[in-house]
């Protein structure tokens, strides 16, 4: 009886060496992209938070700015910075208890 031989396919290295290269670039250059992509993802995210932001300050200035010179804001002006107000007005000014120096 003659022994059989079993026919197996010789593993070219060579090919399987290349191949392996080629998918660890593959990988290796594609994960840097994604994670370029996530890097300007976040950023683009923050830029337009920060966008919401100095719109929403923008809109403040734009009332504020017109408030300015109407008579509601002429008299706030008057009453908190120069200490104005109208000659019928009545003025009450609260004293504040200190315990502390009644007791000397």
């Amino acid at each position: 009886m003659a022994l059989k031989k079993s026919k197996r396919r010789k593993i070219n290295w060579k090919s399987l060496l290349i191949i392996g290269i080629v998918l660890v670039l593959f990988f290796w250059l594609f994960g840097a992209k994604l994670i370029q992509i996530a890097k300007l993802q976040h950023q683009k995210n923050e830029i337009q938070q920060q966008i919401a932001t100095e719109n929403d300050e923008s809109d403040e200035l734009d009332k504020s700015l017109a408030q300015i010179g109407t008579k509601e804001y002429n008299e706030i002006i008057a009453r908190k910075y120069l200490g104005l107000y109208y000659p019928d007005e009545k003025i009450v000014v609260p004293i504040e208890d200190n315990e502390d120096t009644s007791q000397k």
